[in-house]
C-alpha cells in the first residue's frame, strides 16, 4: 500500500477528533470527555501553532483515504511533545505507526529540541511497545480514573541526542 505523509489540511482535525472518539470509545470504553480533550488539543494546536516548530502529519492512501495522524508541538524551549498518534486499525501492522513516530522524532530533533515527551495509557500496549522500541523512557506513572476507565497514565521521554538509535530501532 502506497502511503503519503502530508501536513494538516481542512477537514483533518475533524477526522482526527472523530476517529479518536469512535476508536477509543469502542476499544477502551472511553467516556465522552475524551472527545472533549481531543477537541481541545486540536483547537489549541490550530489556534496557537508555531509554523516553524509545530507540525502535523496525516497519512493518506492513494485516493486520499486517511490512515493515521500525529502532532508535534513545542512544550518548552528545549522540549517538544508528541500528541494524538493514531493509525487506523485496517492499516496497523504495516509500519505506519513507526513512520509517523519517526517523522515526529526527526522533526523535533531537526528543530533543535533536546527531548520529546508524551503521555499515554499503559493499556495502549501497541503504542507503548513502539515507544519503548524507539528508546522512550518511563519518567513516571500513576493509576487513575481517566476518561471514565481505570488506567495507568504513563509519562514518557526520549532524549533526542539518541534519535539515530531510535531510527535504527524503528527500521528493524
Amino acid at each position: 500500500m502506497s502511503v503519503q505523509l502530508r501536513d494538516l489540511a481542512p477537514g483533518d482535525a475533524g477526522w482526527i477528533l472523530q476517529r479518536h472518539a469512535e476508536h477509543y470509545s469502542a476499544t477502551q470504553g472511553f467516556a465522552p470527555e475524551f472527545e472533549a480533550t481531543v477537541a481541545r488539543i486540536l483547537a489549541d494546536f490550530i489556534a496557537q501553532r508555531d509554523a516553524k516548530t509545530d507540525r502535523a502529519w496525516i497519512a493518506t492512501a492513494e485516493g486520499g483515504a486517511r490512515l493515521g495522524s500525529v502532532l508535534c508541538l513545542r512544550r518548552a524551549p528545549q522540549t517538544a511533545q508528541l500528541r494524538l498518534l493514531f493509525v487506523e486499525p485496517r492499516a496497523q501492522g504495516q509500519g505506519l505507526g513507526k513512520r509517523l513516530l519517526w517523522a515526529c522524532i526527526a522533526h523535533a530533533r531537526n528543530w533543535g529540541f533536546r527531548e520529546l515527551v508524551l503521555w499515554t495509557h499503559a493499556e495502549q500496549r501497541a503504542g507503548c511497545a513502539l515507544y519503548a522500541k524507539a528508546g522512550f523512557t518511563l519518567e513516571g506513572s500513576e493509576r487513575t480514573e481517566s476518561f471514565g476507565v481505570d488506567a495507568v497514565v504513563q509519562h514518557l521521554r526520549l532524549d533526542l541526542s539518541q534519535a539515530d538509535r531510535a531510527r535504527a530501532a524503528l527500521l528493524q
